[in-house]
């Protein structure tokens, strides 16, 4: 949810520079898979009624950890808290609109090839949106930044922010 929170911040406080990784996408970009459809079927009342999701552990890890160290997924099972469903319909059903002509920076959007939460063609379509650079990481998923050849996706950033983080200021000089 933190890229969604992000484009729509990037419409106001026009960043230099903007990175997203396995983000949700806007409306006009539906976020159905069958996975994902199949693994939060069980959450749809608490979507509707706007309740708390209160979150399956083998979904989570199925989503969300599928590269992460089982181990390691498993420690962050009880740290994992309970999602808005409120956010989760506005989410699944496109509501939060984002304009890209108010976003003049920059923006790097990453996807993990094997994301199941939020697949990588979706990825795609919000780089295609925002004119954005895409990259998409074989072996990796949707927690990035825990999982094996994350220091190679950090480093890629880091690389992209040094090229770019500048441009927005440029060109509105």
């Amino acid at each position: 949810m933190g890229g969604l929170i992000m484009q729509k911040a990037a419409e106001s406080l026009a960043p230099p520079a903007l990175v997203l990784l396995s983000t949700v996408p806007p409306r006009g970009i539906l976020l159905l898979s069958w996975p994902l459809m199949r693994r939060e079927l069980n959450h749809v009342p608490a979507i509707l009624m706007s309740r708390p999701i209160i979150p399956d552990p083998h979904d989570v890890i199925a989503l969300f950890l599928n590269r992460v160290d089982p181990a390691e997924a498993a420690s962050f099972i009880p740290r994992w808290a309970p999602a808005s469903g409120r956010v989760g319909r506005e989410i699944t059903f496109g509501s939060i609109a984002i304009d890209p002509k108010r976003i003049a920076c920059p923006m790097l959007v990453i996807a993990g090839a094997d994301d199941v939460g939020i697949p990588a063609r979706i990825q795609r379509k919000v780089a295609r949106k925002y004119r954005a650079t895409f990259r998409m990481y074989p072996g990796n998923a949707h927690f990035l930044i825990w999982e094996p050849g994350w220091d190679r996706i950090a480093a890629d950033v880091a690389s992209w922010l040094d090229r770019h983080s500048g441009e927005a200021g440029r060109r509105s000089a």
